[in-house]
């Protein structure tokens, strides 16, 4: 009876989510993940995140698209299967944070730092990590398609599973260090 019950609710929230209108953060998910950062599965749509300090944080299968992460510091923080969609991440500390299975379709992470971060099956289509410091992250199975990778340094990078045929790879430093200027105009 209580599965049912339960069913029930999540189901009428499923098809009312989709059916009513685009939510935005909601500010008691904002004040817990700031205060505690400990937020799974929180609403931070659209939020302003910019600046803040979410070293460690968990915010996984969070929905953060759209979000202002500028600088923000999110080294070591758990990612996993979060939306981060359209999001931006510029300037952010992202060293050693799980990103596996997040979405970044055409997210801002220009000039973001991302040493030892594991994006593992990550979706980074369109993303723009111009500038980024990917040294000894781990993309292994990532989607890479029109990702601009202009002045990025991926030394070190495992690219396993991944076609990087259709990224922007001008004048960026590749895994073992050569310099690539495929794209330069």
């Amino acid at each position: 009876m209580i599965r049912y019950f339960l069913a029930l609710g999540l189901s009428c929230i499923v098809i009312l989510g989709w059916a009513g209108p685009s939510w935005a953060y909601i500010e008691a998910d904002v004040d817990m993940l700031l205060t505690t950062k400990d937020c799974p599965v929180c609403i931070l749509l659209d939020a302003d995140l910019a600046d803040a300090d979410l070293a460690g944080a968990d915010i996984k299968i969070a929905e953060l698209s759209n979000a202002n992460l500028s600088r923000a510091d999110l080294t070591g923080a758990d990612l996993f299967a979060a939306n981060l969609a359209g999001a931006t991440l510029e300037e952010a500390l992202l060293s050693n944070a799980n990103l596996a299975q997040v979405d970044l379709t055409q997210s801002d992470l220009r000039n973001a730092q991302l040493m030892g971060a594991y994006l593992g099956q990550a979706n980074l289509t369109e993303a723009n990590l111009q500038g980024a410091n990917l040294e000894n992250a781990d993309w292994t199975g990532a989607i890479l398609q029109q990702t601009n990778l202009k002045d990025a340094n991926l030394v070190g990078t495992t690219l396993r599973g991944i076609d990087i045929r259709q990224a922007v790879l001008c004048n960026t430093v590749m895994p073992n260090g050569d310099l690539s200027r495929r794209d330069c105009s």
